[in-house]
């Protein structure tokens, strides 16, 4: 049960600070100690054939989730969910625990939040990270996704730290979890920080909508 908390929780530091494309090829609930090479959650010619035939990376991310939550081929969940017609009633028939379908299917809904207002995003963003917008927007035409620049954003503040030096780790290669191993944080710290994030967001848009 341990282990399976942690493959969650390893998908979804990995989701929630990375683009759904990334995340689709490098996230990954296993890792081979051996060689220090994580599995990917699905390759990449394997997402590049789904989309071909109409799935969506949503849905190409959550059918790869859920197959390797219940041990099942990632076309056979497919095919239930397009019986199904939803991604609960898909996770109900394939026995996954609706507690960990719920943080999965919020995290579905966040990338489709952040996509849906990235120009609000991005300048909350700026006011958390106290940088300005012009800065923000610079680190995104450098490169640098909006989602990961979020959770950089967040370990800098956790781990009192000037963004750029997060940023430079990032420029070094290193993952995530190593840059969190460095600083200290926890994977429960970062997911505590990371929804704060994602409340507080909300909370100042729906604000920002009803005074305008």
């Amino acid at each position: 049960m341990m282990k399976k908390i942690t493959m969650l929780a390893a998908i979804l530091i990995v989701a929630l600070t990375c683009n759904l494309s990334s995340t689709l090829v490098h996230a990954s609930p296993e890792k081979d100690h051996k060689h220090g090479h994580h599995h990917r959650l699905i390759e990449r010619e394997k997402a590049e054939q789904l989309k071909e035939q109409g799935y969506s990376k949503q849905e190409i991310f959550m059918a790869a989730i859920l197959s390797k939550k219940a041990d099942k081929n990632i076309h056979d969940v497919l095919d239930l969910y397009n019986k199904t017609k939803s991604w609960e009633k898909t996770a109900q028939q394939l026995g996954i625990d609706m507690e960990e379908f719920k943080r999965i299917d919020a995290m579905r809904k966040w990338e489709t939040f952040v996509k849906n207002n990235e120009k609000e995003v991005q300048k909350y963003l700026a006011e958390y990270a106290n940088k300005t917008d012009e800065e923000i927007d610079k680190y995104i035409k450098d490169g640098f996704h909006l989602r990961f620049l979020i959770g950089a954003a967040a370990l800098a503040k956790l781990s009192e730290k000037p963004l750029e030096e997060i940023i430079a780790y990032k420029k070094e290669k290193k993952s995530f979890h190593d840059v969190m191993e460095t600083l200290d944080i926890s994977k429960e710290e970062l997911q505590q920080e990371l929804q704060q994030f994602k409340k507080d967001v909300k909370k100042t848009l729906k604000q920002e909508s009803r005074d305008s």
